[in-house]
């Protein structure tokens, strides 16, 4: 499938999760991930979350849809 060679699997699970929560009125969106997954970190801000909370083992990402 092309979409699978120009996007990650995590984009493409992201961008329909966004497409089902606007879809059913769901005005925000809060994810967590361990802090040592840097990678997940960055693709989250890169969608424009922003941090809500801080741990030594986790971060809370939200986002206003």
């Amino acid at each position: 499938d092309e979409k699978y060679q120009h996007l990650g699997y995590g984009t493409l699970l992201f961008n329909h999760l966004m497409e089902e929560a606007k879809e059913n009125g769901i005005k925000r969106v809060t994810l967590e991930v361990r802090e040592n997954n840097i990678k997940g970190i960055n693709f989250y801000k890169k969608y424009g979350f922003t941090v809500l909370e801080e741990t030594k083992e986790d971060v809370a990402f939200g986002m206003k849809l």
